[in-house]
């Protein structure tokens, strides 16, 4: 009896940035989470595009949970955590950030040197 051949999983070849709905900019953003399951967090935000970013945050975040971002200047915004790492995790915006709000906050909080 023949097995048939092995199928390899599907890797996309494509660099990650590739494969992103919306381009990143690089910023630094101090802001707090709230989630019913971790309650009041710091983080920093270090990435951003209109339809989510990436923070820095001293836990784990629950991945594909709620967490509302307030974000300077702004009304807190739904997010799910579309990943999380140790310090840092994914959030998709519920809604997408409008292109001059992203503008400003780009402008008003540039990544600091190190």
């Amino acid at each position: 009896m023949t097995m048939p051949p092995r199928r390899a999983a599907f890797v996309d070849p494509r660099p990650v940035e590739a494969m992103r709905v919306a381009p990143r900019r690089v910023v630094s953003i101090e802001v707090r989470l709230v989630s019913s399951a971790l309650g009041y967090v710091r983080a920093e935000v270090v990435d951003i595009s209109r339809v989510g970013c990436c923070v820095e945050v001293n836990c784990r975040l629950p991945t594909d949970g709620f967490v509302m971002i307030r974000l300077p200047g702004l009304e807190p915004i739904g997010a799910r955590v579309a990943w999380s790492r140790s310090v840092e995790g994914g959030l998709a915006f519920h809604r997408p950030l409008g292109a001059a709000i992203l503008d400003r906050l780009i402008a008003q909080h540039p990544r600091r040197a190190d």
